[in-house]
């Protein structure tokens, strides 16, 4: 675990190098083979409330958001055996799957990093979870922890839905 701090620790700016600009952590992201079976351990065990359950039909993911006060858990369980997250479970196992941290401008972010020479797993954001843009970097650029980058999208003026992402690049 040290080595994760201190490898994540240098990519994300105490040497005042490399950092992430207006970003703060988002969640932790946990690949699960099914969510119905963790659910009541982290609900009725731990006390964390389900804040939201999402398909993202894209990443053949389903989605269950849980928050324990300012913490965000999210499990990921995958579609199909063939999709990102069954491949890390085929490979791995359950647990950890990723850092998740939240950017004002993703396409600026992803330039930065990319400038700073920065392995990226995604070179341009795509569509995930609650109509956000979200790019992933390396493992590598971390000791082997896989960075979500998360750029929540503004609302629409009718109020419930999300601006469509054309519209913001």
């Amino acid at each position: 675990m040290r080595e994760i701090v201190a490898g994540f620790a240098a990519w994300s700016g105490s040497n005042g190098t490399k950092h992430i600009p207006g970003g703060k952590f988002a969640h932790i992201g946990v690949a699960v083979k099914r969510i119905e079976a963790v659910l009541p351990f982290y609900c009725e065990q731990l006390g964390m409330l389900l804040l939201q359950q999402e398909v993202v039909d894209r990443e053949q993911v389903k989605i269950c958001m849980l928050g324990c006060g300012e913490m965000r858990l999210e499990l990921l369980e995958p579609l199909g055996t063939e999709s990102p997250v069954g491949k890390f479970l085929r490979k791995r196992g359950e647990g950890m799957h990723h850092l998740a941290f939240e950017v004002r401008d993703i396409e600026q972010q992803l330039a930065h990093l990319r400038n700073q020479g920065v392995r990226l797993l995604d070179e341009c954001p795509r569509q995930g979870a609650n109509d956000s843009l979200i790019a992933f970097l390396h493992p590598q650029a971390a000791s082997g922890v896989l960075i979500e980058l998360i750029q929540s999208l503004p609302r629409k003026e009718s109020g419930d839905e999300r601006a469509d992402p054309a519209e913001n690049r």
